[in-house]
């Protein structure tokens, strides 16, 4: 159950390595990983140490996912940001486009 344990206090800090430095992708493959080994558990045999340190990993994931829902408002906001940046920059070249074919119109009189 030590070789179990570590294994899972391993993950956890590496899921809250990626977390924090918010690498999505990272964090997803550790989820991944962490889930297919707590189904490999054996729950009829876990001592004590054990348990104490699942119940603790549950605590632990409960703030885990505020920072996951904060990180994930931040690449919403960032999204409308660039999405609000890609109209300004279509409105400039259609500006742009409208300025040229006024300069065309005005030279031909």
């Amino acid at each position: 159950m030590k070789d179990f344990v570590s294994k899972l206090d391993n993950l956890n800090r590496r899921i809250d390595e990626a977390i924090d430095v918010g690498n999505v992708e990272q964090l997803l493959s550790f989820l991944q990983t962490r889930g297919e080994l707590l189904k490999m558990m054996d729950v009829e045999n876990l001592d004590d140490e054990t348990l104490r340190f699942l119940h603790n990993m549950v605590e632990e994931d409960k703030q885990r996912i505020a920072r996951i829902e904060a990180l994930a408002k931040n690449y919403t906001d960032q999204a409308k940001r660039l999405a609000n940046g890609k109209r300004a920059m279509l409105q400039g070249y259609l500006n742009l486009q409208e300025a040229d074919r006024v300069r065309k119109i005005d030279r031909s009189v």
